[in-house]
């Protein structure tokens, strides 16, 4: 029988050239910053005070870590894996508390429509989650709180990803295919992205929707069994 590394055939050459190649590019570059997905924390459990009971709103993150060539050739061969050359961001803790202090703003147009009493601002608790794009969420989450509003019904799971700014428009993300696998697995019926991300998130079987704006993110809720007084701002 002939050895196949005698005379290999092209796909095998053009195997190892791409395999060799990233390999001593990886050698060049040293560490790497890999992504998979992250936990996914219901935010509605996290505020004080709390939510009205309902369903669950969860954040969608990545997990990131610092790995050699060969964890990162492991990433390569992974799916659910992305590698990068960058370091992991250190001022995502700061990244984060800009994000709460927008969603703060971008919540209180809503709060103040609504006709519910005044009262103290909610706090959202999300130890380990930084960047800031659980901006969305959190403002989605501070509404629900302050206006005792079910944003999400009972027995149904939502996933949300997207920065927000001060006016409440909605910002893309990193990691989105990543965060898809993630919302997957932690059973979501339905992923919101912002826009423009529709393509990237939909390499699962959870249905994706756009979202620019947090405006548009709660009359989408409401129109799908979110129900109280913020949903009745116009």
């Amino acid at each position: 029988m002939k050895s196949l590394w005698v005379n290999p055939p092209w796909w095998c050459v053009l195997a190892l050239l791409v395999v060799g190649g990233g390999l001593c590019v990886l050698a060049i570059m040293g560490d790497c910053v890999v992504r998979t997905p992250g936990p996914t924390p219901n935010i509605l459990a996290a505020t004080t005070p709390a939510s009205p009971a309902s369903g669950e709103l969860l954040v969608l993150t990545v997990s990131e870590s610092t790995v050699g060539p060969v964890g990162a050739v492991q990433c390569w061969l992974s799916p659910d894996c992305e590698v990068n050359a960058s370091t992991a961001g250190g001022n995502a803790g700061v990244q984060r508390q800009q994000a709460d202090s927008a969603a703060v703003q971008a919540a209180t147009p809503f709060h103040g429509s609504s006709g519910v009493a005044s009262g103290a601002t909610p706090r959202v608790s999300l130890p380990g989650v930084v960047g800031p794009s659980a901006g969305l969420a959190t403002a989605l989450a501070l509404i629900s709180a302050q206006t005792q509003t079910v944003v999400v019904p009972a027995g149904t799971v939502v996933a949300v990803t997207g920065t927000v700014d001060a006016a409440g428009v909605v910002g893309q993300v990193g990691g989105i295919e990543q965060k898809a696998v993630a919302a997957a697995r932690a059973g979501a019926s339905t992923m919101l992205v912002p826009t423009g991300q529709g393509p990237q998130a939909s390499g699962t079987s959870v249905p994706v929707v756009e979202i620019g704006s947090v405006a548009q993110a709660l009359a989408w809720l409401c129109a799908h069994g979110g129900h109280g007084p913020a949903c009745r701002v116009r």
